[in-house]
């Protein structure tokens, strides 16, 4: 941008496109950053301020302890259904006795998790989990049977707000893929500027919840039981963990040396989306932007502030191939940083 323009009030403004992110997410699935296994047992979460006991698989009894629940509700509700209460009641003992006494269970395999840029939603998008088989275990009342239900090709989807961060300069680091460490690389920022994980991965920010249903797939009956399951995985067991991230993993950082700063050094750093269905590519076109200020400069605060007019990739010169993303810096800003030859 030219003179005293910016870009929809930004100093800098870098757009990643949802397929490179998308392929980002493979990329990381594939060396195990991104849990591939799902599997955990939970209890019963609506006793107050009690904590919610929970195992996963990673406990060599979980196999053990999912059969022995499925049995003894099932013996729970046969004796409901005979009228044996006092057997009931003996039942009912045991499953706290051996601490089997859960609500849910799933034991699953994942996919790459997908993200789509939303047509009217500038300020979110729509993470998908994608379930490449698998069991969700429910039980839906205390004297109930455990109802299995088959999880292959599930597909989980659901909002997530995107906002804005203030950077620590000394401290930032891409942990993304080769694709666009060289966009960032070729943009005169240092890979170290970002790190693709801080977007929409921490729960405090992601109301897992909110879930998409037009963008959903999973049988009928599973509704109600994944909505649960997923919700209560995230909020009240991850979050608690040591890794408290959405997809399984979370922000690293490390110190740089002074020498590995970037030429442009941006100081705050903010998200939007563009979506765009240019040439009926919406993935290709739509993208991810990530909006910075220079200089310690304070981010506008206009409710429009970074809603670009249109895509920046629109604007990629390159037609032989797809583009991953596009980098656009305020003219000035160019001037002060690059120095004319004479």
């Amino acid at each position: 941008m030219k003179g005293s323009q910016t870009l929809a009030g930004y100093d800098m403004v870098l757009t990643l496109s949802e397929n490179t992110i998308n392929y980002q997410f493979k990329q990381l699935h594939k060396l195990n950053i991104i849990h591939k296994k799902w599997a955990v047992l939970a209890e019963q979460i609506t006793d107050g301020d009690k904590d919610m006991f929970y195992i996963t698989d990673s406990d060599a009894s979980y196999n053990a302890k999912l059969n022995r629940w499925i049995d003894l509700q099932g013996q729970i509700a046969q004796a409901k259904e005979d009228n044996e209460w006092t057997e009931v009641g003996k039942l009912n003992a045991a499953l706290e006795e051996e601490k089997v006494n859960f609500k849910f269970g799933w034991k699953a395999s994942l996919l790459a998790p997908k993200i789509n840029i939303l047509e009217k939603d500038r300020n979110s998008l729509t993470l998908q989990i994608i379930f490449k088989s698998g069991q969700l275990y429910d039980r839906p009342g205390v004297l109930s049977r455990v109802n299995t239900i088959d999880l292959k090709n599930a597909i989980y989807a659901f909002q997530v707000p995107i906002g804005q961060l203030k950077i620590d300069k000394e401290a930032m680091i891409l942990d993304a893929g080769e694709q666009v460490t060289k966009i960032i690389r070729e943009s005169g920022l240092s890979e170290q500027d970002f790190t693709i994980e801080s977007l929409f991965l921490n729960f405090s920010d992601a109301n897992i919840s909110n879930f998409d249903r037009t963008k959903s797939s999973f049988p009928a009956e599973a509704t109600t039981p994944l909505q649960r399951a997923v919700e209560n995985y995230v909020n009240l067991i991850l979050k608690d963990s040591e890794n408290p991230y959405i997809l399984g993993y979370g922000l690293r950082r490390k110190r740089i040396k002074a020498s590995d700063k970037a030429m442009f050094q941006p100081s705050s750093l903010g998200f939007t989306t563009s979506y765009s269905n240019h040439a009926n590519k919406k993935g290709q076109f739509s993208g991810l932007n990530y909006l910075m200020m220079l200089n310690d400069t304070a981010p506008p605060t206009d409710p429009n502030a970074g809603i670009l007019p249109q895509s920046l990739i629109e604007f990629s010169q390159d037609t032989t191939s797809p583009t991953d993303g596009v980098f656009a810096l305020q003219y000035d800003h160019f001037k002060t940083y690059i120095a004319t030859p004479e």
